[in-house]
């Protein structure tokens, strides 16, 4: 095949890459809101999807890509970003915390969008955006609307052209991807949930007695549904968490991914879930009962329970590391999503089964004076590792590379990485150079089959880290281009053995 026909191939290929790639991936977000053009821009955008992003961040750059696709699928919701470090006070205004946060801005009002991302299902959430169902509740379809274990916002409504009725239509458009909303017009089915007064809310939450919103029986004159609307939803954000909430594979994104606080999880088999949660909720009262009261952090910042039922999923257990060949079941883990760790309950008696609230409770006060150590994943490595290119695990890792007082190149990686797979053999043949050059090294670390230290700010793959032989210098990070002349030209800037020596290798 001669050169210009190999180039005539190439030229289409790229054109072909960069039609699927528009066509599967969407577009960048073009509204980039910051602290000066906000309110403006919110006046004549409602409603707005609002991300906010960060540099370098690979999770903030699939966000933008999944926000981009579904603002074609929903064109009556704006998308717009926010970039955290660029605008603090933009990101402020809003109330985010930390990139990778979605917001939702609906009449005046911001609200994080926990919603898992998948188009799909977003864009299905999102099609009834102007138009929230507050379901009327009857003798038909309670069951079907009581037949998840979700928390449920119920009102006994008469009249539905009340600022009552009117400002329970303005919390159900604000929360209405976090909440079910439902009102019952006749007395004889509002009882059945402990409702007996007309203009009365209640929030049901599986196995435990309705909360009651009585401040609409004593309304002023003056009231409006403005201020009432105020009122409802400090009251449903102080009392919509659960005791307990049964996690499954369709919810735990929803519940886990927006959490900065620890979390506790209960696994257990499909027939001892009445039993454990019962279980979780005593182990909650006596939490609240710990004095000094003034000292109980418990009673100070509840922690949130969730149970996982094995039988239906085990992806949620693999996700938590657990082995199902050596855990007891019921098994209880302490978890800080943010942070990725995680610290299993370990029974004193090894081979006892019944969990005790005593043994809980000094292990949660374990977890929080930091006595405990998280559980680590890692992969097994080989019988035979002294290769050019050696396998690096989340227990090796501070033996060879940081404990060590020798130079060493890693490349983090993953098996389903596609950029990875492309540069995987021109690494190898770098360090196969490298190879019989005292004092430096070369190894792989998969990500998804070890814990990372978060420190090594590892956000997209592939990422190539040098470490210096003098550990209390930092580590260096590849920047160009991966291809062989800048990886050696990266090893070679950075590395205090001879040049002479290296530069005589076959690269």
């Amino acid at each position: 095949m001669s050169l210009s026909t190999s180039k005539f191939y190439l030229v289409i290929f790229i054109i072909l890459i960069s039609i699927f790639s528009v066509r599967n991936y969407g577009n960048p977000i073009e509204n980039k809101l910051t602290s000066t053009n906000l309110k403006q821009f919110m006046k004549t955008h409602n409603p707005t999807l609002i991300l906010i992003t960060a540099p370098n961040c690979l999770e903030c750059d699939a966000l933008e890509q999944i926000l981009s696709l579904l603002s074609s699928r929903v064109p009556h919701v704006t998308v717009a970003k926010i970039d955290f470090s660029e605008d603090p006070q933009a990101v402020k205004q809003i109330g985010a915390s930390y990139p990778k946060q979605i917001f939702i801005y609906i009449d005046g009002n911001y609200r994080e969008f926990s919603v898992p991302g998948n188009v799909d299902y977003m864009a299905e959430k999102l099609s009834t955006v102007e138009d929230p169902k507050v379901v009327l509740i009857t003798r038909d379809n309670k069951l079907e609307f009581f037949s998840n274990n979700d928390v449920k916002i119920v009102g006994f409504f008469k009249k539905t052209n009340s600022i009552q009725f009117e400002a329970l239509q303005k919390v159900a458009k604000l929360l209405q991807f976090e909440l079910r909303f439902g009102y019952f017009d006749s007395m004889t089915v509002a009882k059945s949930v402990k409702l007996k007064k007309e203009n009365t809310i209640a929030i049901i939450k599986p196995g435990e007695p309705p909360v009651f919103f009585d401040q609409f029986e004593s309304i002023k004159e003056k009231s409006t549904s403005d201020s009432l609307f105020e009122s409802l939803l400090k009251f449903i954000d102080k009392n919509k968490q659960q005791i307990v909430t049964e996690l499954t594979s369709s919810n735990y994104a929803r519940h886990l991914f927006n959490i900065h606080t620890p979390v506790l999880v209960l696994f257990c088999h499909e027939k001892e879930i009445p039993k454990q949660s019962s279980f979780l909720r005593k182990l909650n009262q006596e939490l609240k009962k710990i004095t000094p009261i003034k000292d109980n952090y418990f009673l100070r910042n509840p922690i949130p329970f969730y149970i996982h039922n094995i039988d239906k999923s085990q992806n949620l257990a693999e996700f938590f590391k657990i082995d199902p060949a050596v855990v007891i079941y019921p098994h209880l883990i302490v978890t800080n999503p943010s942070e990725r760790t995680i610290f299993p309950f370990k029974r004193k008696q090894r081979h006892e089964i019944a969990l005790k609230i005593n043994e809980i409770i000094e292990w949660m006060f374990e977890f929080y004076e930091n006595k405990l150590s998280p559980q680590v994943k890692s992969e097994k490595e080989p019988i035979k590792n002294n290769g050019a290119v050696r396998i690096l695990t989340a227990n090796n890792f501070p033996l060879y590379v940081t404990g060590s007082d020798e130079e060493w190149v890693v490349e983090f990686m993953s098996d389903s990485c596609s950029h990875c797979k492309s540069f995987n053999p021109i690494f190898s043949q770098i360090a196969s150079s490298f190879y019989k050059v005292n004092g430096i090294n070369f190894g792989q670390f998969n990500v998804m089959k070890n814990d990372l230290d978060p420190a090594l700010e590892v956000v997209s793959l592939p990422t190539v880290l040098f470490f210096p032989k003098d550990k209390s210098q930092p580590f260096q990070r590849l920047t160009a281009q991966r291809t062989p002349e800048n990886v050696i030209s990266f090893i070679i800037s950075n590395s205090l053995l001879s040049l002479d020596k290296i530069e005589k290798k076959e690269l």
